[in-house]
């Protein structure tokens, strides 16, 4: 079983204890960690014993391997159970002598045809907001500071919280309208399809992205 991991390239194989190993692994150290308990070996021996002696495969005592992993890292843990199960499943054919009656034959099929426009609306999309958020906010605030109009506008009683949250206000409203405007031509014009379901999720980017780039130009502004 060892010798079967190790004819793998992309494993980097260790030997341990039981406790040791599993340290490794909560530490991140490790992918996975296969237990091969004492007595692996006698129990495939009686496996085959009992193969040999009765027709039930229900009543065959399998010979069990407890694999540990992080479920955290999902990519990379469904990558090294599928090896493991492969090689598992290649020692099993091997020492049984039957092949699975089911093989597994991949096919490739491309679900979505995807053309240039429905990469290049997300990508003008949120130039829009870049703009909108940075020039379209640091300009006009620079401007209003350097004809003194911010200056007046301190000696009325209009707040500036209120002041503030007027411009933001108006901004968000901005990137609101234009977003529809740019979705509306793409889907007329060009036949972007967009679920409609999606439309709540896409204005929460839209406002979370526009408050980022707004944030920027008033910081730039300053």
């Amino acid at each position: 079983l060892v010798e079967g991991f190790e004819a793998i390239e992309a494993f980097d194989l260790h030997t341990g204890e039981r406790e040791e190993e599993l340290a490794e692994l909560e530490d991140g150290d490790r992918s996975a960690v296969i237990v091969i308990p004492e007595g692996t070996g006698r129990a495939i021996g009686e496996y085959f014993d009992q193969l040999s002696s009765t027709s039930q495969q229900a009543a065959l005592t399998q010979a069990p391997l407890e694999v540990y992993y992080d479920p955290s890292n999902q990519t990379r843990s469904q990558i090294v159970l599928n090896i493991i199960d492969q090689i598992i499943a290649e020692m099993n054919e091997g020492m049984t002598g039957i092949r699975p009656a089911l093989a597994i034959e991949p096919r490739t099929v491309t679900a979505d045809n995807l053309r240039s426009i429905d990469y290049l609306l997300p990508g003008i999309l949120g130039m829009s907001l870049m703009q909108l958020g940075l020039f379209g906010t640091a300009g006009p605030l620079v401007s209003l500071r350097e004809k003194g109009v911010l200056r007046r506008m301190g000696a009325t009683p209009l707040s500036r919280v209120a002041l503030l949250s007027s411009q933001v206000a108006f901004r968000l409203t901005t990137a609101v309208i234009q977003t529809g405007l740019i979705i509306a031509v793409g889907m007329i014009a060009f036949d972007v399809q967009i679920k409609i379901e999606n439309l709540p999720v896409i204005l929460g980017v839209v406002l979370l992205g526009a408050s980022m780039f707004i944030t920027l130009g008033y910081f730039l502004s300053g």
